[in-house]
This record gives C-alpha cells, structure tokens and sequence, in this order.
C-alpha cells in the first residue's frame, strides 16, 4: 500500500511538472501560441498570439479560430481537421488576414498537434 502510494505522489509530481513546463513555454514562447479544443476554439493563447490578431488573450478563449482570424481560415482549417488523426502533424500555411484592430498583419505558420492519448 505505501509502495502505491509513493508511486501515485511521483506520478502526480512528474505530471505537475509537466504541465508546469507548457504553461512556462506558451507564456514565454518569442511566437504565437494557442491550444484549442476539437472544435477549433481557443483554450489558452499566449500574449504574443493576442498581439498578432489585435484582441486581448482573454478575448480568444471560446472562440474559434474562423471567429477571429476569418481571412486565413479558409487556409488552416483543412490542416486542423486533418491534425488529430494525423501520424505527424505540422505544416506550413502563410497568410495575411486583419486584426481586431483592422490592422494587416501576416501568419507565416499554424502547426496543429494532436494529444497523445
């Protein structure tokens, strides 16, 4: 009983850490950075993202990637659908699209990932 015990503390500590280390790395990534839900909506985006498309990180989550960034959808979304059955996902999409603010600004990538499962 203790040996299980000592197991599920270091599972629970290395998954901490885990999610201690993406949480460091999209908040401090140079790039824009999001994770959605299968549905394409914004879960979490870093502040360099926001400062791409023009609207507060907060403002993101819940919508959908065509909600904000309407003229490059077209563009990502074939890549997106494809992503979670995909052996390796990754691929390059360039585009321009305006921001929230009106302002052009330029995506040169969009990698969707799948999650382990």
């Amino acid at each position: 009983m203790a040996a299980s015990k000592a197991v599920r503390a270091r599972l629970q500590e290395a998954t901490a850490e885990s999610f201690a280390l993406l949480d460091t790395l999209q908040k401090h990534a140079p790039i824009g950075n999001a994770f959605m839900d299968r549905e394409f909506r914004y879960q979490q985006v870093n502040d360099e993202l926001a400062a791409i498309n023009g609207l507060p990180a907060p403002a993101h989550v819940g919508r959908t990637v065509a909600e904000v960034v309407p003229d490059i959808w077209p563009q990502v979304e074939p890549l997106c659908r494809r992503a979670p059955a995909a052996e390796t996902a990754g691929a390059e999409v360039s585009g321009a699209a305006d921001d929230a603010r009106g302002e052009r600004r330029f995506v040169a990538h969009h990698y969707p990932v799948r999650r382990e499962t």
